[in-house]
């Protein structure tokens, strides 16, 4: 299957756009519903923290992202030149704590962790690399 590559600029209103191609991609592949949903969720979780805290004194720059899929895995790489930022070093949140004592922060990456088989992070060439991947 041909993957997906995107290059949007990182802002919210683009949102919309990237999930669509993303939900159209897991059709295309054959996946299940529910997995086209984990995919779009968990990549809505890091692309808003790039567009958010990605770009905090300077206007936002460009979000290149790739889906490739085989009929077992997917491969995902989402990279930007925002500020550098390893979203895999932060403490898991407590979850036994209750919420209004929680610190505010990391759910989300505690949801992609928790959707995807495989994290990791690089910073090379002045970009930020994340690259995801989920047995299908």
């Amino acid at each position: 299957m041909k993957p997906l590559h995107l290059l949007f600029p990182a802002q919210r209103t683009r949102l919309p756009e990237v999930a669509e191609a993303i939900h159209s991609f897991g059709c295309e592949a054959g996946w299940p519903e529910a997995v086209c949903l984990q995919i779009e969720l968990a990549l809505e979780e890091l692309l808003v923290n790039i567009m958010d805290y990605g770009y905090p004194d300077r206007p936002p720059g460009q979000i290149e992202l790739m889906l490739q899929a085989s009929p077992d895995n997917l491969n995902i790489t989402v990279a930007d030149d925002g500020v550098p930022f390893n979203p895999w070093q932060h403490a898991t949140p407590n979850l036994e704590v209750p919420l209004e004592e929680r610190m505010i922060g990391g759910l989300g990456i505690h949801l992609v962790k928790s959707i995807m088989d495989s994290c990791t992070y690089s910073f090379f060439e002045s970009r930020n690399r994340v690259i995801l991947t989920k047995s299908l």
